[in-house]
């Protein structure tokens, strides 16, 4: 090994060595004002019941759509959801605007509190906001599994009475299937062109979103 190298690496070790000394400097100095949770007590089983160490929740009486748009606010310009196989993306913001604008939407069409709303679909980024949206409008939302047959499907529909419901474009033949054997359902709301009897979601973005109530008791 040439001398050059080994003052190289001599000196590097130096100032790594130095380096060092300082972050253990800066942390002694931190050290009295840092203090670390205690560890907390094991769980405790009794009578079949197992009680946290951590104490209790702090329940809130905000809905799943005020707290979302409380998060929202501090992550505007996030990325919320997005399509692993598109791209297709909205940020915390836009998320927040479309979930007013399908909830106003949903009301300028006649729906009211308490009448029950369906989603169809898979995992796609438009789905929370048809979630939120809905339940922001005071209706209760069925998850359906889209891999059922379309009599499977009308079977849960009907035992809830929903009156509207959520899919893709490429399931427009099954949910008008399941219209057709579930008469509780009075509109088709589709991701996708306009069809002819379907409201398209892309329709329902365009509402001013005057009409959602943010602060609603869906209770």
């Amino acid at each position: 090994m040439s001398l050059n190298i080994r003052s190289s690496l001599r000196q590097a070790l130096l100032l790594a060595n130095q380096a060092t000394n300082g972050q253990k400097a800066a942390l002694g100095q931190l050290a009295p004002s840092f203090k670390m949770n205690p560890t907390p007590v094991a769980s405790k089983f009794e009578n079949n019941i197992v009680t946290s160490p951590f104490g209790d929740c702090k329940l809130h009486d905000m809905s799943m759509v005020q707290k979302l748009f409380e998060s929202a606010s501090r992550w505007p310009t996030k990325i919320a959801t997005e399509c692993g196989v598109t791209g297709r993306k909205y940020s915390y913001e836009m998320m927040r605007q479309l979930i007013r604008r399908f909830g106003s939407a949903l009301t300028r069409m006649g729906f009211q509190k308490g009448e029950v709303f369906a989603i169809i679909s898979p995992n796609i980024p438009e789905f929370p906001i048809a979630l939120y949206g809905a339940s922001g409008a005071g209706m209760p939302v069925s998850l359906v599994n889209p891999t059922y047959t379309a009599e499977e499907m009308a079977r849960q529909l009907s035992i809830n009475g929903a009156t509207a419901l959520f899919g893709v474009a490429p399931m427009a033949a099954t949910l008008k299937e399941v219209a057709r054997l579930c008469p509780t359902i009075r509109r088709i709301i589709l991701l996708g062109p306009p069809q002819e009897g379907i409201v398209s979601f892309q329709e329902m973005a365009q509402d001013s979103g005057d009409l959602f109530n943010e602060n609603l008791d869906v209770r």
